[in-house]
């Protein structure tokens, strides 16, 4: 039906858990390299490009990651949806205050701060994009993570860019209330 989620209507389409499904599912091809993906990627006949790499994050790194983008990605130098708009009134700037938005959450201290964690949609990193031109900009741009540089490195080179060289990235931030794109 039409209002069926997303999430819902996957199992129909592929079954991520089983190389045996409707999808293809191969595995890279092994190398020297520590920092290289060797699990299953996922593709969907019809959809060229479409790679979905499961399992491809420890539990662990999966934490560091998100401990990251809570701590660091969203923090200056990097631009977030929040930079984009100016305080309102009573608002008050906390620029620089010790830990950032996430410590500030995280010990309680309710405020009415400008940049607060409940308003924060997405972060970048690295290049940031103009949407209005539609491109990139020399002068706007934070240093690029290297735990990102070395994931787009890697999943670059599992789906055949060996080359590859990370520049910019976008981090999402959903509450449990969020849908991406709507």
């Amino acid at each position: 039906t039409n209002e069926e989620r997303w999430w819902e209507a996957l199992p129909s389409l592929v079954d991520f858990s089983s190389s045996s499904s409707s999808s293809s599912a191969f595995t890279p091809s092994q190398s020297s390299s520590s920092s290289s993906y060797h699990g299953p990627c996922h593709t969907l006949p019809g959809y060229q490009g479409f790679l979905y790499f499961s399992r491809a994050l420890s539990p662990e790194a999966s934490l560091d990651l998100a401990h990251k983008c809570l701590t660091s990605y969203c923090e200056p130098p990097h631009d977030t949806n929040i930079d984009n708009v100016p305080p309102k009134p009573g608002e008050e700037s906390v620029e620089g205050a010790e830990g950032g938005m996430f410590r500030r959450w995280m010990d309680g201290n309710p405020t009415k701060a400008y940049r607060d964690l409940a308003k924060l949609s997405w972060a970048t990193t690295g290049y940031n994009y103009d949407w209005t031109l539609r491109k990139y900009h020399e002068d706007k741009k934070s240093p690029f993570p290297p735990t990102l540089s070395s994931l787009g490195r890697m999943f670059a080179s599992a789906a055949g860019s060996p080359n590859f060289t990370p520049q910019a990235s976008i981090v999402n931030y959903y509450t449990t209330k969020s849908l991406m794109g709507g």
